[in-house]
């Protein structure tokens, strides 16, 4: 029993020390993908964040949160930041002005880690050249009617397995 009220005591102390220091320091802990400054928005808890502000019915309390902070403003979301966008004339702004800037996706950590998020069509941002360039060597020498057709003795052979495995299964679970 005394272990927990120091568990407890200890861990409320280290929370506040951390919400004090976040304060003191206007740039601390903003790390990522997202541009600083952030737009404002709700104080997150440490570890969860504001899932707690957002709750059960996320668009009440999105509107009720934009209401106080603006209709563009930062919520954290667990260890993920998240800008909501919540007027038509903002968002409109952000689809069609800044849609280069944010259409590009999040890469993982088991992509980043060998470098192939460096060399992915699935991973390079839309406007990069070396994507474009990627697109065209697959357009010309992958999906080729030539290559294509080089493939489509191998490519019959398997769909005349697949029948025929369909054909054994009838009735029963395919596996």
């Amino acid at each position: 029993m005394e272990f927990t009220i120091s568990f407890l005591w200890i861990s409320l102390i280290l929370s506040f020390l951390y919400l004090v220091k976040r304060k003191l320091s206007p740039g601390a802990g903003k790390t990522g993908a997202l541009p600083l400054p952030l737009p404002p928005g709700p104080t997150p808890l440490p570890i969860v964040g504001n899932i707690l502000d957002v709750g059960a019915q996320p668009h009440r309390s999105l509107a009720r949160l934009a209401r106080v902070y603006g209709p563009v403003m930062s919520v954290r979301l667990g260890l993920s930041t998240t800008v909501v966008v919540s007027s038509p004339a903002a968002a409109r702004e952000v689809l069609q002005k800044k849609d280069q800037a944010l259409s590009g996706r999040w890469v993982p950590d088991s992509m980043r880690a060998l470098g192939h998020h460096e060399t992915s069509t699935v991973w390079l941002p839309s406007g990069d050249p070396l994507r474009k360039h990627l697109r065209a060597v697959i357009a010309t020498n992958i999906f080729s009617t030539l290559s294509l057709g080089a493939t489509r003795a191998v490519l019959e052979r398997q769909a005349r397995e697949l029948v025929a495995n369909l054909r054994r299964c009838t009735g029963q679970p395919v596996r």
